[in-house]
């Protein structure tokens, strides 16, 4: 099944030229490893930033670039193995889980990401409900399960984004487990839920 909610255009065209905040970048990635109408809009803001730079005039090099482009690879190490085949979610370099309530946890995911902000998973079980504000920006994607927030339900695959003007309460939708990738700037904002689970979310 495709997801029903996705990134804006600007969101991705900022992906394709690959200005997207480190970690942040990541949530719309795995967003669209289940979207195909968002990677087509991604292939088309590429090539057409393609198109620009052939538009460009040529740059002069100086007569000892190649040899020392050549020398330069000379150094390099050597190449890894191949990254693991299947989907990127199922490859998210996770930290250390931390129990928030039965059934529901979190764990930081090990990707660069600017010291202000938080890339983490969190699994909910059915009944949590995380009611918060925001310092920044929020990016989330629904790994499994689904949440609902207000009238959405978000189901796998699913791109969510909230900023500080937004105060909400996503909870698990249905009886399944739900796991979310977030990417997030500056701490959660308490609103009147559990804040120990709130404040293991801000500290991840």
């Amino acid at each position: 099944m495709s997801p029903h909610n996705h990134p804006d255009n600007e969101v991705l065209f900022s992906y394709a030229a690959g200005t997207l905040r480190p970690g942040f970048d990541l949530v719309v990635a795995v967003h669209l490893e289940r979207c195909g109408s968002c990677r087509g809009a991604v292939a088309s803001f590429e090539a057409a930033a393609a198109e620009l730079i052939d538009d460009c005039p040529p740059a002069g090099m100086s007569p000892a670039a190649l040899s020392a482009t050549l020398a330069r690879l000379d150094d390099e190490e050597p190449v890894g193995p191949p990254p693991a085949p299947g989907p990127l979610s199922d490859r998210l370099p996770l930290g250390r889980k931390r129990r928030l309530l039965p059934g529901a946890w979190s764990a930081p995911v090990k990707v660069a990401h600017a010291a202000e902000d938080r890339v983490y998973v969190v699994r909910l079980a059915r009944g949590n409900v995380l009611k918060h504000g925001h310092a920044g920006p929020e990016f989330g994607c629904v790994l499994t399960g689904s949440l609902i927030d207000g009238d959405t339900v978000f189901g796998p695959g699913d791109f969510m984004a909230h900023d500080e003007r937004h105060n909400h309460h996503p909870r698990v939708h249905g009886d399944d487990p739900c796991m979310c990738l977030f990417a997030t700037t500056g701490r959660l904002k308490v609103d009147g839920f559990i804040r120990r689970v709130m404040q293991h979310l801000a500290d991840v």
